[in-house]
């Protein structure tokens, strides 16, 4: 769903952008601008029940429940989808509203503020949402977003304008002109991010890190497309200019590889949450220690990272003198009353360290309380209740 948001998001919002700031003649908006705009409102809500079912580990069928909508509404998806259908919104009222789109000072602070809800919904979420420090991983997001949107999204209008002929050759100059420098600030920002992703462990550890591999990938099709497209600045613009009769093929079919370059790019892109970079894993994980005692029997929890997503738990039991005590059977119930979550049922098994849990998932901050519930005998269960702190 992100790689889908993120295609709607280039297409409508990066189209409207070319429209207004490159396009050297006033045209009603394409079809696909318009229907990448529409479809966006629609992806941005399935992005959000998409997190919920990845959270909770639910099949596609989990999605006609509420839990999943709740889970993936209290996270931060929902402001990136949020954000984008905004930006969607501003750029359609900009193209639905003649006399807005034709106003020297309103169209262009529309199509600015449609471009920059866009880009900074990218920043809002995810590995950037939680980097250090906090305002420079954002602008730098920000900076980057703008830089794509343009660049990606200028791709179709500009194989458009190579079919219609040689007649807008000043549009196409345009737009190499404004592409320039924000692809400079596109590699910056890019290199930027990657140094604070890195970690402490610098780009080495990146480099030995899946994040690392994924970026890697990211990069080369980052240089394919960037030499695709100074091909086309130094040697095919110029012969489109001269008259050359074979340019304007030329040229179309190398915006046709940069178009399958882009897509493979924001493919690359969308996949990085499911990677955590490398300075996530310097850093220590705070686990939350919580004693309970009832009915002569005590429960020590320690649970590790006490964070929204995967945490596990080792459990200690013992009498109240302090003797250790090895029910038959410990499960445990997580629920969250404030947002009407759970119970979220898990096992703990014994082994050489204690009783211990499998790896599950918190889907939300907040106050949990916990059931714990003692298998003593056959014929003897006893609950305990507890209550955890889950930081976002």
């Amino acid at each position: 769903m992100k790689f889908a948001l993120s295609v709607c998001l280039v297409l409508g919002v990066g189209g409207t952008v070319y429209n207004r700031f490159v396009a050297t003649q006033t045209a009603p908006p394409d079809a696909v601008t318009l229907w990448s705009l529409y479809l966006t409102f629609p992806v941005a809500v399935l992005l959000v029940g998409a997190q919920g079912l990845d959270l909770l580990g639910l099949s596609l069928g989990g999605v006609f429940s509420s839990e999943p909508w709740t889970t993936g509404a209290g996270t931060s998806i929902i402001r990136t989808a949020v954000l984008a259908a905004l930006s969607a919104a501003t750029a359609l009222i900009l193209l639905r509203v003649a006399p807005l789109s034709q106003h020297r000072v309103a169209g262009p602070a529309m199509v600015c503020a449609a471009w920059g809800l866009a880009a900074i919904s990218y920043a809002v979420s995810g590995h950037t949402a939680t980097a250090e420090p906090e305002w420079q991983a954002v602008l730098a997001m920000l900076i980057h977003g703008l830089a794509t949107l343009f660049w990606l999204g200028a791709l179709l209008p500009l194989l458009a304008l190579i079919r219609r002929g040689n007649d807008d050759l000043a549009e196409l100059r345009r737009f190499s002109t404004i592409a320039m420098p924000l692809v400079g600030l596109l590699i910056v920002t890019g290199f930027f991010m990657a140094a604070i992703h890195a970690g402490s462990g610098g780009f080495q550890a990146l480099g030995m890190s899946g994040y690392g591999i994924l970026l890697f990938i990211k990069l080369v099709s980052v240089i394919g497309l960037l030499l695709v497209a100074a091909h086309n600045r130094l040697v095919l613009t110029p012969a489109l200019t001269s008259g050359n009769p074979g340019a304007g093929a030329a040229l179309r079919g190398s915006i046709h590889v940069e178009i399958v370059l882009a897509l493979m790019i924001v493919a690359f892109a969308s996949s990085f949450r499911l990677t955590p970079p490398p300075r996530t894993a310097s850093q220590e994980p705070q686990a939350q220690i919580v004693a309970v005692t009832q009915t002569d029997i005590t429960a020590e929890l320690r649970m590790s990272p006490s964070l929204v997503g995967p945490n596990d738990l080792t459990i200690r039991v013992s009498t109240a003198d302090g003797t250790a005590l090895d029910p038959l059977e410990i499960t445990l119930g997580f629920s969250l009353p404030d947002l009407d979550l759970g119970p979220i049922m898990v096992a703990a098994s014994l082994d050489e360290s204690g009783w211990t849990t499998q790896p599950f998932i918190l889907p939300q901050p907040g106050e949990w309380n916990i059931d714990i519930n003692l298998l003593v005998t056959d014929f003897d269960i006893v609950t305990l209740k507890a209550k955890v702190n889950v930081a976002p």
